[in-house]
């Protein structure tokens, strides 16, 4: 089912690969998102108590869940800017609409080789919603769902959904959470 509402004036996020600085906008942006954060308690019951002792264990990472929709025609649409699309044109954009998916594609890979110790896990992504979300994620899932193809057997419409989870290395406490919120990116400097 072809996307009919025009979303070029609105807001684009950005998924960066930390390992190889590549980056793609979103087409779509969601209609939603949804963060989820967990805490952990464990329950101690006293013998003969009538309530349970709860003791913190430790607050979960971030989990961002959420579904890009990917569109040829809009693809190809954003890229024309106003000029007559050549055949030569369309081929790169079809090449570089298919390079968009198969970067979703490389994040569920290891970056290096089994014996590399440094780079055995898939890369992480610095997750970009402006005014909103600023964080270093992993990738704990992906989900396709192809929707239309062209007569030659091309993908011409899809979502990705995507399974995030904040990664980060520093400790944060609730007074920096109430002050950065979401924006918990690092400075690359």
């Amino acid at each position: 089912m072809p996307v009919t509402r025009d979303y070029a004036n609105h807001v684009r996020g950005v998924m960066q690969n930390m390992a190889t600085a590549d980056f793609t906008n979103f087409l779509f942006n969601p209609q939603q998102l949804q963060p989820a954060l967990a805490v952990a308690y464990s329950r101690l019951r006293p013998l003969g108590g009538t309530h349970q002792e709860l003791h913190y264990d430790g607050t979960d990472n971030l989990k961002i869940p959420f579904t890009l929709e990917w569109s040829l025609g809009a693809y190809a649409e954003e890229q024309r800017t106003g000029r007559t699309i050549s055949l030569a044109d369309a081929k790169s954009i079809l090449e570089q609409f298919q390079d968009e998916h198969n970067f979703f594609v490389e994040l569920g890979y290891p970056v290096g080789a089994a014996n590399d110790a440094l780079r055995r896990a898939p890369p992480t992504v610095l997750l970009m919603w402006p005014r909103h979300i600023s964080m270093e994620c992993v990738v704990n899932g992906l989900t396709w769902n192809y929707t239309d193809f062209s007569e030659e057997g091309y993908v011409t419409n899809y979502s990705v959904q995507l399974q995030l989870e904040e990664w980060r290395t520093w400790r944060l406490t609730s007074s920096e959470a109430r002050r950065i919120g979401f924006k918990r990116a690092k400075p690359l400097l």
